[in-house]
Parts: structure tokens; sequence; C-alpha cells
């Protein structure tokens, strides 16, 4: 290798490295400026370390999902402790994965300086950066895909054993995951079909897919029956309505001017692609994981159940970030495509560098914030100790926990049975929060108890009521 070649290798690492450190600040600040809402406390909650590891496993198939998350964020607490959150240091760590993992798609798929802009624009993502600091899958999610699309890449050109056992690892950790990571591993599946329809695959290498989608599809039989069950009960999810795609794309970016920016550029990026030859298999496997992506879950959602949440779509944004980043590279002129990397750059950051109070608003998008935290706190303030029920149990009680507190939540069906006792507690709390169909709609429920609210304490999505029982 010449000079000349160390030097661009050189700089190229650096600005690498650049993108990973300017990616881990951003995700680290502010990162517990919040408390945790109300999906965080169920993930804390399920991954607690007293948990046995089959009652993780249990409950988290028992809440839909699938457990390789929250296992691993099981086994994290096991090795660093348990914290309000220290889970969302873990989302830190695989959000800042990412950023290499672009790099490595991109630069597979087409060149270093595609994987560079790539790897930029996804450090600093105000979308990537959201899921980035939660105690959620979502940036599991986005990672995962990834890596899988990196590893696939790799069998198709090298054909290796160890390469194929890698991609047999990501896709089960994958599909198991999130049930979106099945997504990612369809479109695969179309592209290698495509291939061997067009005889571009030895029979070799056909075989070892096989063997390795066998053996991921091991993984996920021992919870069939529960997705079975919790698939067939009813669900809060609705049907995505007319403009719910455009709207993803706009919390993609957090900002209507660079989401119409990027949408521009997407198309360009398309077409360019599309005319050029040397972009027949990159053009062709993001279109698929584009299509697979959009198409699979539109129709489960009008047709079947609906499963389209916002959140959930965080896996197609890397492929939207590739092809951004294949456009802004086949600009010509370097002053205009330094100049459009500045804009792009700006833009993306803006949403990440506000006002800390933003975080805080829970009307705000970007917000995590539903202030449970201030809410038990207030309870835990109160100089009367009452039992205390709620529709989120789980949720509430694990929140009392990490705040030191001995006291513990009961549910709705608890409350039911403790009223219908001779020795009913005569005042007692109720904590609800907005996702859930509310303990207000059940208050005519509570006449028949002869019990009563006294007083309500309400911070953002969450509410405090005191009830009292009177003797009928």
């Amino acid at each position: 290798m010449d000079t000349a070649s160390r030097k661009y290798k050189l700089a190229m690492y650096l600005c690498l490295i650049g993108a990973i450190g300017f990616g881990l600040y951003v995700r680290l600040r502010n990162i517990d400026a919040t408390g945790l809402w109300l999906d965080e406390a169920f993930s804390v909650s399920v991954s607690d370390p007293q948990n046995g590891f089959f009652d993780v496993y249990r409950t988290t198939l028992s809440d839909v999902h699938p457990p390789f998350y929250q296992i691993l964020l099981w086994t994290y607490y096991q090795a660093v402790g348990f914290g309000e959150h220290t889970g969302r240091y873990l989302s830190a760590v695989i959000g800042v994965l990412l950023i290499p993992s672009v790099f490595l798609l991109g630069r597979k798929l087409f060149d270093e300086q595609v994987g560079l802009i790539v790897a930029w624009l996804a450090a600093v993502n105000s979308f990537l950066v959201q899921y980035s600091q939660e105690t959620r899958s979502y940036a599991l999610l986005s990672l995962l895909t990834v890596l899988s699309f990196v590893i696939f890449l790799r069998c198709l050109s090298r054909g290796r054993g160890q390469d194929f056992f890698c991609y047999w690892l990501t896709s089960a950790a994958l599909i198991n995951t999130h049930y979106f990571g099945y997504l990612p591993v369809f479109a695969q599946v179309l592209v290698l079909l495509h291939m061997i329809l067009r005889s571009e695959v030895h029979s070799q290498v056909i075989y070892r897919f096989i063997c390795a989608g066998f053996f991921a599809a091991l993984t996920v039989i021992p919870g069939l029956s529960y997705a079975e069950s919790s698939f067939s009960r009813d669900f809060w999810i609705q049907p995505p309505e007319t403009v719910f795609f455009f709207k993803v794309f706009l919390l993609y970016f957090g900002d209507t001017f660079l989401a119409a920016l990027l949408a521009v550029i997407l198309i360009s990026g398309l077409a360019s692609m599309a005319q050029n030859p040397e972009s027949a298999i990159a053009c062709r496997l993001i279109v698929f994981w584009g299509v697979v992506g959009i198409v699979v879950p539109y129709v489960c959602s009008v047709y079947l159940r609906p499963v389209t949440t916002q959140r959930n779509f965080i896996f197609l944004l890397p492929a939207v970030l590739l092809v951004a980043a294949y456009a802004v590279g086949n600009i010509r002129d370097v002053p205009v495509k330094v100049l459009m990397l500045v804009v792009l750059m700006t833009f993306s950051a803006t949403p990440l560098f506000r006002d800390i109070s933003y975080l805080r608003d829970p009307e705000n998008p970007y917000s995590r914030e539903t202030h449970m935290r201030d809410i038990v706190i207030s309870v835990m303030n109160k100089s009367s100790v009452l039992p205390i029920y709620s529709l989120d149990a789980i949720q509430f009680g694990v929140y009392f926990k990490l705040l030191g507190s001995p006291l513990l939540v009961s549910n709705l069906e608890k409350l039911k049975t403790d009223l219908s006792l001779p020795s009913h507690p005569k005042e007692f709390y109720v904590l609800e929060t907005n996702y859930g169909p509310g303990f207000a709609q059940g208050i005519k429920n509570l006449e028949r108890y002869e019990a009563k609210i006294i007083d309500k304490e309400e911070i953002g999505h969450v509410r405090l009521f005191k009830i009292r029982t009177f003797e009928p």
C-alpha cells in the first residue's frame, strides 16, 4: 500500500471514529433527563434480575414480544446492577454500534464514501438517538437488521461456513427481538430467490442458506403457543390512517424542511441507483427491504390485525439513510456536496440540542416523559400509607422498587376482590396513565361498593385518585 492509500485509509477511519464519538456523545447527552415511561417500566420489570430466566422468557412472550431483548437486558442487569436508567445505557451502546454497522453496509453496497456519509447521518439522526435512550428493543432491532444485511452480503460474496454461522446467529437474534424482525429476513429471502431464478447463486450457497434458515426457525418454536395466544386477544394498535407513512417519514427526521429535502434526495438517489448497472444489487436489496417493510405490515394491519406503530418502522430508517448517502455521494461538485452535508447535519442535529425542557413535555413527539416518576414520588411523600391499585400495577410497582420504596401496587382485579370483603379498605389510591382505558371510565362501577373519589392529582400523562368507601 503506497503512502497516498495509507493516508486515505487513516483519514477514512478517523472520520468514522469521529462519527462514532459524536454518536456516543449525543446518545449519552440527557439520557437520564426524564423518568421511565410506561413501556420502559414494563421492560425493566420483566428483566428484574430477581426474576428467573424462564420467568423473563414466559412473561415477555405473554406480552406479545419475542424474548431476546428482555433476556439480554436481564443478563445486563445481572452484570452491572439494577437501576432506573441503567437499561438506557445498554440501548445507547447498541445505538452506537449501529454507526460502524451502517458504515460496513454502505461500503459493501457502494463504497467507503457512502459508508462514511451514512455513518454520520445515523450518528446524528434524532429518531435513532431517541430510541438509543430508551430501555426498549427498538435500537437492537435496527442494529440487528443492518448486521443481518451485512452478513447476508458476505454469505453471497464469500460463501464461507463461518459467515453462514454468523448469519444464523444474527437472523435468530433478529426474529427473536421483535416481530418486525421477520421482515428484513423475508426481504433477504426474496433477494436470494431472485438471484436463484437468474442462476446467480451456487447450489452450495443455497444449501447453506436453507440450513441457516432452518436452525433460525427452530429458535422460535418454543414460543409459538405464546405468540398464538397473544395475537388472538384484543390489542390497542389501530389500522393505519391514509397519511401514516408520511407521518413516519416526518418523525424519522423531526423537521418538516429536512424531511422534504430528504424526500427529494431519496427519489433522486433511487433513480440514479436504478440507472447505474454497478448499483443493481444494492438497488434490488434496498427496494426489497423497503417494499417488504411497508407492504407486509400494511396488508396485515388492514386485512388481518393492526400491527403498525410508528416506532416499529425504525428498521427501515437505515435503508432510507443509505439511499440519501448514495445520492449525496454522487454529487460531483465537491463544494456543493460539502454544503449539502452541512445542511443535512445541521438540521438533523437541531432536535438533539434544543433546550432540555422539550424532553419533559409529554405532548412533544420526541418526549419520553409521562411523569410516572413524579407521581410515584408524590405517593411516597404522602403522610398516610394506603393500599395502591392500578391497571398498570407491574409498571408502577417496579418504579416504587427502583426508588427504594417498599410500597406495593396491586391490579384492579385485586381491588374488586378487596372491596367485596367485609374488611375492605376504607381509603386507597388508584394510579392510571393515558395509555390504558382509564380508571375514570369505571367510576360508576364503584358506586355499588359505596366508594367515591375524594381527591385527584394529575401530572403529565399520569393521575392519582384517592378513593374513600362509605357505609351503605
